[in-house]
Order: structure tokens, then sequence, then C-alpha cells
């Protein structure tokens, strides 16, 4: 997860000092960052509490961070012809890609915790299947 926001910080920059944004953007990404602190924080209670149920939770949560990365990879592809702002929306989809990746880390966090508590792993959710 670390990883991830490390590579946001390093594509904010790209993105220039007064880029031509994209409000329909620039709101699902900050409604996604939203969701992904919350699912952390949910992965990091399951573990303290050691509760499973709040583990298999996440799961809930990482399918409406999955649905809104889709919007913005969408909204990117419609975004205009202007070079500047196609370029803003690709590194948008980007920093949309690494705040999927921390909502999929916590839900393997979550996997986890069932294991501590159970002795068994299994998969919340089977990623071959939409």
């Amino acid at each position: 997860m670390g990883d991830q926001c490390v590579n946001i910080a390093k594509l904010l920059p790209i993105t220039g000092y007064d880029a031509p944004v994209d409000d329909e953007i620039l709101a699902v990404v900050e409604k996604m960052g939203a969701l992904a602190r919350s699912e952390v924080s949910q992965a990091k209670q399951a573990f303290l509490l050691r509760e499973v149920g709040l583990a298999e939770d996440l799961v809930r949560q990482d399918a409406a961070i999955n649905g809104l990365n889709r919007v913005v990879f969408q909204r990117a592809v419609e975004v205009g012809t202007d070079p500047d702002r196609r370029e803003w929306a690709m590194t948008m989809m980007l920093v949309a890609r690494a705040l999927e990746r921390i909502g999929d880390n916590a839900v393997d966090v979550g996997e986890q915790v069932a294991f501590v508590v159970s002795g068994l792993f299994r998969e919340f959710s089977d990623a071959s299947r939409p």
C-alpha cells in the first residue's frame, strides 16, 4: 500500500501547476481516496480485533472502488481531444489504478485475518470473475 502511495506522489507533479482539470474525474478520484482510506482503516480494525466478519465486508467496499476505477477510465477516454487535458486524464487514470490496488491490498489483509482466526486460507472473491 505504501508503494502505491509513493506512485501517486510521483504522479501528481506530472500533472503540472495549472493542469486542465476535469471535475468529474477529480470528484471520482477523491471519492476513491476516501473509500480506500476507509477500507484500510477497516482492515486494520479487523486485524486488531481478529474479526472475520469485518474482514469479509472489505469485499463490499472494494467493489465500490473497482466500479469507480472503471468510471475514471471511461471518462478519461471521453475527455476530449486537447492533448494537455488527455494527458492529465491519463495521469488521473494511473492515480485511480493505484487507489484501486490499495483496496485490493486491504482485502488481502482481510483474507490474512480470516486465516489467522481459522487456520484456513480462502480468497474472499474470485478475481477471474467480474
